[in-house]
């Protein structure tokens, strides 16, 4: 083990200055400091996974690049030809909620054809994991990793004779690292020794997987810990917010088009879901609560403490079918409670509550007339009782039902007129929606436009 003995004391020696080995630092004009550029942290240079030998695409949300020099990922596979890292020491600063998984030296990008060493949170646990075994312990990692909060990272590698010894270090300190139960893999003085079998390559890739809705990752370099984060844009809501009918569901939902919008100032995470209601006391018609906050969406905004919460909840509760009927007596204590718990999350939230889109049809069994008489009423008293500010969407998809898939849910053009109406709202707060702009939205998104 001398040879991985010698990298962890250089790693310790050189902490501050490690950043995936290729990070370039700029200064301006003034010799201010500026974000360093490296390619690692550009979401453009990151590839979604495959399947199956490269068959298929492994779908998801691309990865954002922010103006704090991070990048972030959610719902998301993605690759990153990082190069061989077999010897030596991969640095970063994390960030993230629950779970995640974390590919490191990746034989490929392809998700069954790909040896890999793995980086692990998985059922509160910090582990280290190997691809022939992706979902057991090679090692627990013993730290003070926190959750939601950033971690510094720096895994050094030592590979030699088809023999590799991984040690990791957590904020500066060396982690202790304790033997789980996968074959080949012994663990001596914090070391993870794996002895490869016969066909096990790794490679040049480093992999981000996050999927659940609470799920989040974070990566930054290393020497921006002191940078302080972008403000955080929730998007909360059901199947209008989640991208039903969109082209695309994962670019063009509004939430992702909002993103592109407001580039990398802002970081907006869409926890819409769809069938989703205000209410809780109701069945549900699948496998989920059919409450938005019996969810995983809801964990996800508690776990992330947004800034920003644009929510769109109604559209679901208006159904003629709902048993119990909704009621403006239900529907209020349901969206009260919502709106109470996001201020508990963060007492400084800024909260923008919006009406309910028109509906065209009673597909589903939303009823515009309930929306109408019981859901909208509800959300300007709602709204005004907790001093939130409203985006009057019903008003605003009003007279457009060319921008409507199915009657009920936008198109891409329709999602993309509600992401310019919250991109003016969070550029300007809800002032910006001047009657010249609205006048502007209206003629553009016209029929004939």
């Amino acid at each position: 083990m001398g040879k991985l003995k010698k990298f962890t004391a250089i790693l310790l020696a050189l902490l501050t200055l490690t950043a995936f080995g290729v990070l370039f630092s700029g200064c301006n004009s003034d010799d201010e400091p500026t974000v360093p550029y490296n390619a690692f942290y550009d979401a453009t240079k990151w590839e979604y996974m495959t399947n199956n030998s490269g068959a298929s695409l492994d779908g998801g949300e691309k990865p954002v690049s922010l103006d704090d020099g991070s990048i972030r990922f959610f719902r998301a596979n993605q690759a990153y030809k990082l190069g061989d890292n077999s010897n030596g020491t991969i640095s970063f600063l994390l960030k993230a909620t629950h779970d995640f998984s974390i590919w490191l030296n990746s034989g490929s990008k392809d998700n069954n054809d790909s040896n890999s060493y793995r980086l692990e949170h998985l059922n509160n646990q910090l582990q280290l994991c190997i691809s022939n075994a992706p979902n057991t312990a090679a090692a627990v990692i013993g730290s003070d990793y926190q959750s939601g909060e950033w971690n510094r990272f720096d895994v050094t590698f030592a590979t030699e004779n088809g023999v590799t010894e991984i040690s990791v270090s957590v904020n500066g300190v060396s982690a202790a690292l304790t033997a789980g139960n996968v074959s080949g893999v012994t663990v001596e003085n914090n070391i993870l020794s794996h002895t490869m079998p016969a066909g096990f390559e790794t490679g040049e890739y480093f992999a981000v997987k996050v999927w659940y809705a609470c799920d989040y990752v974070q990566l930054k370099p290393v020497e921006l810990a002191n940078i302080a984060d972008i403000p955080v844009v929730a998007a909360i809501g059901d199947s209008i917010t989640e991208g039903a009918c969109a082209e695309n569901f994962y670019t063009d939902a509004y939430p992702e088009q909002l993103q592109t919008m407001l580039g990398g100032k802002y970081n907006v995470i869409n926890f819409g879901m769809s069938g989703r209601t205000a209410r809780t006391d109701m069945a549900s018609y699948d496998t989920n609560p059919i409450g938005w906050m019996k969810n995983k969406q809801f964990d996800g905004v508690k776990a992330i403490v947004p800034d920003i919460a644009i929510v769109k909840l109604g559209s679901n509760d208006s159904k003629t079918s709902n048993r119990p009927v909704t009621t403006k007596e239900n529907f209020k204590e349901a969206f009260s409670r919502i709106i109470g718990e996001l201020q508990k999350i963060n007492p400084e939230m800024v909260i923008y509550i919006c009406t309910s889109a028109t509906a065209y049809s009673s597909l589903y069994d939303i009823s515009n007339e309930n929306i109408e008489n019981i859901i909208i009423p509800v959300q300007l008293e709602v709204a005004e009782e907790y001093g939130c500010a409203v985006i009057d969407m019903h008003e605003y998809t009003k007279n457009k039902p060319h921008l409507y898939a199915d009657t009920i849910h936008p198109n891409t053009r329709g999602y993309t007129m509600m992401a310019e109406i919250f991109a003016q709202v969070i550029r300007e707060t809800e002032f910006g929606l001047t009657q010249d702009f609205l006048a502007d939205i209206d003629s553009r998104y016209s029929e004939q436009n």
